[in-house]
Formats: C-alpha cells, structure tokens, sequence
C-alpha cells in the first residue's frame, strides 16, 4: 500500500525513544577502625541478594550529602553529621543509568544499628569475599587499597 501511494520513505515509523532514567545515589561507607558496615539487598528487590553500602537515590532539592546523611538515617538508625566524600561513580543498567556517590563516615566504635536492616561489619580487607553489584565493586577495590595496611 505505501509503494502504491509513493509513501516508502515513511515506514515504518519510529516511535521516539524515552529518555533514560538518571538517578543520582548516595552511600555511605561507616568504618569503625577497620571494619565496615555492608547491608544485604532483600532478595525480592533488583540485584537481590548483593552486598551494598547503605544508601539511596537522591529526592527534588536535595544536595547528595543529605541523601546519605538521610538515607544512613533511614535504613540503618545511624546519625551522620559530616560525610566526606570518597569516590563518584557511572554506572549504566538496561534499563536506567545511575551516578554512585560515595561517602566516608568513621567513627571511633561501631554504632548501634536498626535490627530490621540486614547487615555485617567486615575488615576492608575482606570485603571482595563478599558479592556487591558492579558499581559498588570499584568502591570496594579503591577502599581495600586505600585502607590497606
């Protein structure tokens, strides 16, 4: 039909692509002498299962140090004043692509954490025994090199 009405160039027709997502995450690394606080994915949750920092995507108005400081918060009990930052991070999905920011927080003994949050405290030393999604695995090499003693 589109040859009879001279109208080949017009299919198929595209359809104009959705932009992708871009979310801005925030994490904070606790480390207590050398120990550091991991927590567990819920396994029903994309990358179930995986070790990460806590953390979360940053809301409307909000500068990155609040997100972790409001996220530690949230997820883990723990009140941070004065994160310092550590490492930033692109990391595209499939389906989203995400700018990893990464915070330094230690602290002298490790804090009391909300028992509903999964978590471990692990020597930075061993902390590539332990499977994180792939943004956070370069994280976790800079942290083993720079804490390495």
């Amino acid at each position: 039909q589109a040859f009879s009405h001279q109208s080949i160039h017009k299919y198929p027709v595209k359809t104009k692509k959705k932009p992708t997502p871009h979310h801005q995450i925030g994490v904070g690394i606790i480390i207590a002498k050398d120990q550091v606080l991991i927590g567990r994915r819920p396994e029903n949750k994309m990358l179930g299962g995986l070790w990460e920092f806590p953390g979360g995507k940053q809301e409307n108005n909000e500068s990155i140090e609040t997100t972790v400081i409001r996220e530690l918060q949230e997820e883990t009990g723990v009140n941070v004043q004065s994160p310092v930052f550590f490492k930033k991070i692109n990391h595209a999905y499939s389906h989203f692509k995400i700018t990893l920011h990464a915070f330094i927080i230690e602290v002298n003994k490790q804090p009391s954490i909300d028992p509903s949050y999964v978590h471990k405290w692990v020597p930075v030393s061993e902390l590539n025994q332990f499977a994180f999604p792939k943004a956070n695995k370069v994280i976790v090499d800079e942290l083993i090199s720079t804490y390495q003693k």
